[in-house]
């Protein structure tokens, strides 16, 4: 209960009557009146304790907007509820979520991004996320396509990350450029000891982790495409290791990276005894799209950043509960976590929780889109997460290339000597030719036009 004066701090109070069913205070010290919700995201509203436990129970449920407003329409004093105060409540709950601090994750940390589409519910008129000539941004159906995909300026990325314990933690991220960095960030701020960090094949947490120095277990999304059966033949009939090290060095198998040199077998073994995969963070992604993407088909991007606070807190309070049914008793618990929240930002004053994408990024994506449809005979040829394209430039795009990629791709050019090159050797090899043309080095990058070649 707030017993504190809200405008000088001073703790000598008295009791003043009772207005709207709450208990007033009055300050000693400056005469300033108020109740135990003033300064907290409570104060002002006339609904109850009971009805703002009853939100939370329907938030913990997932139940829509107006199934959550027509519960709490049974409760007294809740008669007419209009739904757009629910929306205003449901607002606030997310904010308080996003206050709270969960200890970091440890140990072995499955990482993974999220892309969904931007939208403008509500919006009096359309912004475009394109720069000035690629295009008008016109109403869409959600399952419409965009013009330059996932790695363009038409997606929201959501970074996660899920730890042996089954904690979670995640944030909204600005892609482009700006990602590898962003990633960085969100990796010291929420995670501690990273021992092993388990990823797909994303670019971008691999530029980050190589650049943080944590070791780092890779399993490209394709891999029951192409590399499992290679894998399962070495594992079944024991064929050639050096086979398997080729497909290592392609980038077509899982591997550790950041780890010096580890053969096959003992990359296996390794693997077993850590139990390493991507299994935690597939549960939690399964989850956390089921929360921003069924419900944000009709939620404008700008409150992106509140139901992602949202997501991470529920995941976490269900772990600490266990699966089960939800209670109000459950619900109760979450409600004394945040009921004393500060109302640092109002509904309105929350701004605007997309992030944009710089113009350069968006301008050089658009070419090398451009460069690819017209390589891989795909008109509608569209880059992907794992691609690497936001990376940054020709340079990071290069850093992350698997080195038998690299080889190939020197060979391509004609380099001499290319068998005893090693990799920073390559790279600098390589690097004039990709500058001018980098759809000699996207081609093995992306996976649409790789499952082609």
């Amino acid at each position: 209960m707030n017993k504190v004066c809200p405008k000088c701090g001073s703790e000598n109070v008295v009791r003043n009557g009772k207005s709207g069913g709450l208990q007033q205070f009055e300050c000693k010290e400056c005469a300033r009146r108020f109740n135990a919700r003033t300064g907290t995201i409570l104060e002002g509203s006339k609904c109850g304790d009971d009805a703002w436990v009853e939100l939370v129970r329907c938030m913990l449920e997932d139940k829509s907007l107006s199934e959550a407003t027509e519960r709490l329409r049974q409760i007294d004093g809740c008669d007419g509820l209009d739904w757009r105060t629910t929306w205003s409540m449901k607002l606030k709950v997310m904010q308080a979520a996003g206050t709270f601090k969960w200890p970091k994750l440890g140990g072995v940390v499955e990482f993974g991004l999220l892309y969904t589409k931007e939208t403008q519910k509500g919006a009096r008129k359309l912004e475009s996320t394109l720069p000035d000539g690629m295009g008008e941004r016109r109403a869409r159906p959600w399952e419409s396509t965009t013009e330059l995909g996932e790695c363009g300026p038409e997606f929201d990325r959501v970074a996660y990350a899920v730890d042996e314990s089954g904690k979670c933690a995640c944030r909204v991220v600005c892609g482009g450029e700006r990602l590898v960095r962003e990633l960085e960030e969100f990796v010291q701020e929420r995670a501690g000891d990273v021992e092993i960090a388990c990823t797909d094949a994303n670019g971008p947490y691999r530029l980050a982790f190589k650049r943080l120095e944590i070791k780092h277990y890779v399993k490209p999304s394709w891999i029951g495409e192409g590399g499992d059966p290679w894998r399962r033949r070495w594992l079944n009939d024991n064929s050639d290791e050096k086979e398997y090290l080729e497909l290592q060095r392609f980038g077509l198998v899982d591997r550790i990276e950041n780890a010096g040199e580890v053969n096959v077998e003992e990359f296996l073994a390794f693997k077993k005894e850590r139990g390493l995969s991507l299994d935690r963070a597939e549960a939690f992604s399964a989850e956390l799209e089921k929360k921003l993407v069924s419900e944000r088909t009709g939620v404008s991007s700008k409150y992106l950043d509140r139901y992602v606070s949202w997501a991470e807190y529920a995941w976490n309070k269900q772990v600490e509960r266990g699966r089960g049914r939800i209670t109000t008793r459950d619900a109760r618990i979450v409600f004394e976590d945040f009921k004393d929240v500060p109302a640092v930002l109002t509904n309105r004053a929350a701004g605007d929780g997309r992030r944009r994408l710089g113009n350069e990024y968006v301008h050089r994506l658009f070419d090398w889109t451009q460069r690819m449809r017209k390589a891989s005979g795909n008109p509608r040829f569209q880059f992907r997460g794992e691609d690497g394209v936001e990376c940054g430039g020709v340079a990071e795009l290069i850093d992350v290339a698997p080195i038998g990629v690299l080889k190939r791709v020197a060979q391509d050019i004609g380099a001499d000597g290319v068998r005893d090159m090693k990799a920073a050797e390559l790279r600098r090899e390589i690097q004039p030719a990709v500058e001018e043309h980098p759809e000699i080095l996207l081609s093995y990058l992306a996976y649409g036009a790789r499952s082609r070649r």
